[in-house]
């Protein structure tokens, strides 16, 4: 096995070569010493020894790591129970107080519609749609995080950071995010819901901990619109979220 982040290095490298030759593995998963580093790429390669005890240079393949944590990338979604994304971000229905559904609540699946959007997305092959209706004073749709993913200061991220894209017809609603429920951070365009291309929203995660929300123990995410602490009848739209992640400074 040999790891590097020189290709070259990696495929001209034979058992001698200290720091890319990673021994013979027994197993099919290998875990570097000290992990990988953040927003790198890394060359790798095995060769096989052949019954006869001859060695068959492998190819040289690659991956990158991430520099970032994901909260939600919408990607793991479909339209099949349990995997339906409003079975994960929990959307008004049957709740007269929240107008919101999480994805399109009604999709022809015959001709090609699914709960998610397929077309509108920042990166990969989705994104949600969230349809607000806040003739009842506010929308809001949640994702309650699993134990493994509450650790909101794991690797020192410090950043939060929403990508979303509106309409220009839609209503002009205050955007908002909240963790745990309770410390909610508006976004300053008040005109937010109406934007016709992707847009960037980074919330320092010490805005939060100011409210005093644990950062080792993020139970909730969610994001609405209209006023959290003082419901009042508005407008309606729907805005398309995407890669929500956490970044390092």
């Amino acid at each position: 096995m040999y790891l590097g982040n020189n290709q070259n290095d990696v495929a001209n490298a034979d058992t001698s070569t200290a720091g890319i030759y990673r021994g013979r593995q027994s197993g099919t998963s290998y875990n570097p010493a000290g992990g990988a580093e953040w927003g790198t790429k890394y060359y790798w390669r095995i060769d096989e020894v052949n019954n006869d005890g001859s060695v068959s240079t492998g190819s040289v393949w690659t991956f990158d790591v991430a520099d970032y944590l994901v909260v939600d990338d919408f990607e793991d979604y479909n339209d099949y129970p349990p995997n339906e994304v409003w079975n994960t971000w929990l959307d008004g229905y049957d709740n007269p107080t929240n107008g919101s559904s999480a994805g399109y609540p009604n999709p022809d699946f015959n001709v090609g519609e699914h709960y998610l959007e397929t077309t509108v997305v920042h990166s990969g092959n989705q994104s949600m749609p969230i349809f607000y209706d806040n003739s009842a004073g506010l929308s809001e749709v949640t994702k309650s995080l699993t134990s493994t993913d509450r650790d909101w200061t794991r690797y020192g991220v410090d950043t939060l950071t929403l990508w979303y894209q509106g309409i220009r017809t839609n209503a002009a609603e205050p955007m908002y995010v909240a963790l745990n429920g309770t410390a909610v951070v508006f976004n300053e365009d008040a005109n937010a819901a109406q934007t016709t291309a992707w847009v960037r929203w980074d919330i320092p995660l010490q805005t939060f901990a100011d409210m005093g929300i644990n950062l080792n123990n993020v139970s909730s995410i969610t994001i609405g619109f209209g006023n959290k602490s003082n419901p009042v009848a508005g407008g309606s739209g729907h805005v398309f979220f995407d890669d929500i992640l956490l970044y390092r400074p």
